[in-house]
Protein backbone atom coordinates (compact mmCIF):
# COMPACT_ATOMS: atom_id res chain seq x y z
CA UNK A 1 0.00 0.00 0.00
CA UNK A 2 1.02 3.23 -1.25
CA UNK A 3 1.68 6.16 1.53
CA UNK A 4 -0.95 8.57 -0.44
CA UNK A 5 -3.59 5.12 -0.11
CA UNK A 6 -2.72 4.85 3.69
CA UNK A 7 -3.47 8.74 4.36
CA UNK A 8 -7.17 8.70 2.22
CA UNK A 9 -8.02 5.20 4.72
CA UNK A 10 -6.80 7.21 7.90
CA UNK A 11 -8.71 10.12 6.42
CA UNK A 12 -11.86 8.24 5.59
CA UNK A 13 -11.65 6.39 8.73
CA UNK A 14 -11.41 9.58 11.19
CA UNK A 15 -14.30 10.38 8.95
CA UNK A 16 -16.37 7.97 9.92
CA UNK A 17 -14.94 7.85 13.56
CA UNK A 18 -16.23 11.36 14.14
CA UNK A 19 -19.24 10.59 12.45
CA UNK A 20 -19.09 12.78 8.98
CA UNK A 21 -20.88 11.59 5.82
CA UNK A 22 -18.58 10.86 3.33
CA UNK A 23 -19.54 10.90 -0.86
CA UNK A 24 -17.84 8.97 -3.31
CA UNK A 25 -17.74 10.55 -6.95
CA UNK A 26 -16.70 8.36 -9.63
CA UNK A 27 -15.54 10.44 -11.97
CA UNK A 28 -14.69 9.87 -16.28
CA UNK A 29 -18.21 7.29 -16.62
CA UNK A 30 -18.61 8.33 -19.77
CA UNK A 31 -15.53 7.10 -21.27
CA UNK A 32 -17.02 3.34 -20.12
CA UNK A 33 -18.90 1.36 -22.92
CA UNK A 34 -21.89 0.60 -21.43
CA UNK A 35 -24.07 1.10 -18.57
CA UNK A 36 -23.77 -2.27 -17.73
CA UNK A 37 -19.68 -1.29 -16.62
CA UNK A 38 -21.04 2.07 -15.24
CA UNK A 39 -23.69 0.19 -12.55
CA UNK A 40 -20.19 -2.62 -12.09
CA UNK A 41 -17.53 0.00 -10.73
CA UNK A 42 -20.04 1.82 -8.82
CA UNK A 43 -20.78 -1.63 -7.07
CA UNK A 44 -17.31 -2.06 -6.56
CA UNK A 45 -17.05 1.35 -4.90
CA UNK A 46 -19.10 1.07 -2.65
CA UNK A 47 -18.74 -2.73 -1.68
CA UNK A 48 -15.42 -1.26 -0.73
CA UNK A 49 -15.88 1.81 0.27
CA UNK A 50 -18.74 0.30 2.75
CA UNK A 51 -16.01 -2.17 3.99
CA UNK A 52 -13.54 0.82 4.90
CA UNK A 53 -15.53 2.84 6.44
CA UNK A 54 -17.57 -0.08 8.41
CA UNK A 55 -20.85 1.01 7.17
CA UNK A 56 -23.73 -0.97 4.80
CA UNK A 57 -23.48 0.87 1.79
CA UNK A 58 -21.86 4.19 0.84
CA UNK A 59 -23.20 6.66 -1.41
CA UNK A 60 -21.59 6.59 -4.62
CA UNK A 61 -22.28 9.23 -7.58
CA UNK A 62 -21.23 8.11 -11.27
CA UNK A 63 -20.00 11.31 -12.94
CA UNK A 64 -19.84 12.16 -16.62
CA UNK A 65 -18.65 15.31 -17.38
CA UNK A 66 -18.28 15.75 -20.60
CA UNK A 67 -22.26 14.31 -21.33
CA UNK A 68 -23.64 17.01 -18.50
CA UNK A 69 -21.17 19.28 -20.38
CA UNK A 70 -22.99 18.39 -23.92
CA UNK A 71 -26.42 18.24 -22.61
CA UNK A 72 -26.08 21.71 -20.76
CA UNK A 73 -24.83 23.06 -23.93
CA UNK A 74 -27.30 21.56 -26.03
CA UNK A 75 -30.48 22.93 -26.96
CA UNK A 76 -32.70 22.09 -24.02
CA UNK A 77 -30.58 21.36 -21.34
CA UNK A 78 -31.06 17.55 -21.16
CA UNK A 79 -29.63 14.59 -21.73
CA UNK A 80 -30.99 12.11 -24.74
CA UNK A 81 -33.05 9.69 -23.07
CA UNK A 82 -33.08 11.30 -19.99
CA UNK A 83 -31.84 13.60 -17.33
CA UNK A 84 -28.75 14.96 -16.17
CA UNK A 85 -27.71 14.06 -12.51
CA UNK A 86 -27.14 17.98 -10.47
CA UNK A 87 -24.40 16.35 -8.28
CA UNK A 88 -24.24 19.20 -5.97
CA UNK A 89 -27.84 19.47 -5.54
CA UNK A 90 -27.68 15.47 -4.67
CA UNK A 91 -24.57 15.79 -2.16
CA UNK A 92 -26.08 18.89 -0.43
CA UNK A 93 -29.75 16.54 -0.28
CA UNK A 94 -27.59 13.37 1.40
CA UNK A 95 -24.97 15.87 3.81
CA UNK A 96 -28.45 17.53 5.18
CA UNK A 97 -29.98 13.87 5.42
CA UNK A 98 -33.19 14.62 3.84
Amino acid sequence: MSFPQILTFSFLRLHRKWGKKVVFLVNKVDILASDAEVAEVVDFVADNAGRLLGVETAQVLPVASRRALAAKTSVGGTLPGGGCLDVPSVVKIFLRGS
